[in-house]
């Protein structure tokens, strides 16, 4: 081991769900931390290459948060990919959530992309700053269809493209394993793992959210 640095006393449950690599070296830490008032708040911490914590942010500190994804953006800064109850003071209600956080620790965006009908596990970001997600939404009574969606460098909903086939549709590891998820090729298109009535598939998504 070159580096290792412990955080937290131990007086409460803390965890890292996720890393990210800044275009700066830093390294984004995000993950969940309880305290007296929450049960689980959203927190997102910069590491420089020495180990030295730099920064550090919590999320509204609302109840029941948790960090699914992180991806790094070229330029600098990450994206978080999360669950919450609800962020107050973003206008955020149940459901998953994407959110910008700078080189320096300060949230630029937070933009809710589902309700808690959707699930959201993976997430990647191109050369340009856009941020793409897989999951699934529920359609009541209907059935579990794919969804994979892009978002601007400022946080705005690009497209949101949701594929059925004749039967539930669930996207590869919502909830167990995330390394099959989402990925991007030289050309902006987009390939996610899914699972289509119950066969292991992959879907090219042009960078317009055209399935090919």
């Amino acid at each position: 081991m070159i580096l290792g640095r412990r955080y937290g006393d131990g007086s409460r449950v803390c965890e890292i769900a996720v890393l990210a690599v800044t275009s700066g070296g830093d390294v984004v830490v995000a993950g969940e931390t309880g305290s007296s008032a929450p049960e689980s708040a959203v927190i997102v911490l910069g590491i420089n290459l020495s180990g030295s914590e730099v920064w550090r942010t919590f999320f509204d500190r609302p109840e029941n948060d948790v960090v699914v994804d992180a991806a790094s953006i070229p330029w600098g800064g990450a994206v978080i990919l999360g669950v919450t109850e609800q962020f107050p003071a973003s206008g955020i209600g149940e459901g998953p959530f994407l959110a910008k956080v700078t080189d320096a620790g300060a949230v630029e965006w937070v933009s809710q992309i589902g309700n808690d009908d959707s699930s959201y596990a993976d997430i990647v970001t191109d050369s340009a700053g856009h941020t793409f997600a897989s999951g699934n939404v529920l359609i009541p009574g209907v059935s579990t269809d794919v969804s994979i969606l892009r978002l601007n460098p400022t946080g705005e909903l690009a497209w949101n493209t949701v594929f059925s086939s004749a039967q539930d549709d669930t996207p590869c590891c919502v909830s167990a394993d995330r390394g099959i998820g989402i990925g991007l090729d030289a050309e902006g298109n987009v390939y996610v793992g899914a699972v289509l009535t119950n066969v292991p598939t992959v879907l090219q998504v042009s960078n317009d959210g055209a399935v090919s």
